[in-house]
């Protein structure tokens, strides 16, 4: 069930889960924010006219809701709760959450290898050091833009399995305006946290975990860099020190995983990371988290 109002700003038409009434939820177009109505006042205020393809700009087809849904204000994040419920869908998805993690790593493996190959060959016909250089520069390039956006889609991969919905692999390699958006999100992203921690690695922590969904929801909500940071800033407001606790033993946990198994802890470790990273998402966005199948 959910509650279907209007921006009290902008009359945008929004849709929330049922337990969110009282709660204040921000505008994804104006940013207003607006008190959602219980469903007794939103059933008085009259129904709202029907829902057409422009209320909902980045609806994926039916009856489903938006992307770009209200954000709702976050209760305070369950540290406990976090994890276990990441753990748990992670268990019951963990051939998927695997395959999928380790399907970018193969990709840009190969893509490498064979580039690799391709400056070797221009090497030994051109005998020239600069043209050597400038190919090498132009296939690092690439291998690392194809390398951010493979890992920005496969954020989508995780966002389905969170939500408990049917996740396809073939959507690792959706390139879209959304797609640039949260790459130029994480490379903005990335560049403030290692300045900061180059300065004195607390400021670094701090910036991490004050923009630490920027990336999700440039990618789901199909939000531009200064949109991302902005939201993401405001959706982790309450929950800073939680989602350091969140950040600092899944780190902790995950490093002692890998070493104790020489490495190969990795290959469950990183999906879980990332499973775990839309899961918060999630819980700051208000929105039901998939459940476990029985």
């Amino acid at each position: 069930m959910s509650i279907e109002f209007r921006c009290s700003n902008c009359s945008k038409l929004l849709r929330t889960a049922d337990n969110t009434a009282g709660r204040q939820a921000q505008c994804p177009d104006c940013g207003a924010l607006t008190t959602i109505p219980g469903k007794a006042d939103a059933s008085d205020a009259g129904a709202p006219p029907p829902i057409t393809p422009s209320d909902r700009p980045f609806a994926t087809g039916g009856s489903q809701p938006s992307g770009r849904g209200p954000i709702v204000a976050p209760p305070e994040l369950d540290v406990a709760d976090v994890l276990g419920r990441t753990w748990r869908l992670f268990v019951d998805r963990m051939g998927l959450c695997i395959v999928a993690a380790l399907l970018p790593t193969v990709i840009i493996a190969t893509l490498s290898f064979a580039l690799r190959i391709f400056v070797a060959v221009i090497q030994g016909v051109t005998r020239s050091q600069t043209l050597t250089t400038l190919f090498s520069s132009v296939v690092a390039i690439a291998v690392a833009v194809v390398s951010a956006c493979l890992m920005v889609s496969l954020i989508r991969v995780f966002l389905k399995i969170a939500r408990g919905l049917e996740a396809s692999l073939g959507e690792v390699f959706t390139f879209d305006a959304a797609t640039l958006a949260a790459v130029l999100t994480s490379i903005v992203f990335g560049l403030m946290v290692s300045v900061g921690t180059v300065l004195c690695i607390i400021p670094g922590v701090y910036l991490m975990v004050l923009f630490y969904p920027c990336v999700t929801l440039a990618i789901d909500r199909h939000l531009m860099v200064g949109d991302a940071l902005s939201t993401a800033r405001r959706m982790t407001e309450g929950n800073r020190m939680n989602l350091f606790l969140i950040w600092l033993l899944s780190s902790v946990g995950a490093g002692v995983v890998n070493v104790l198994t020489c490495g190969v802890g990795a290959f469950f470790t990183t999906p879980f990371l990332l499973l775990l990273n839309v899961v918060i998402y999630l819980a700051l966005a208000n929105e039901p988290i998939g459940r476990v199948a029985r």
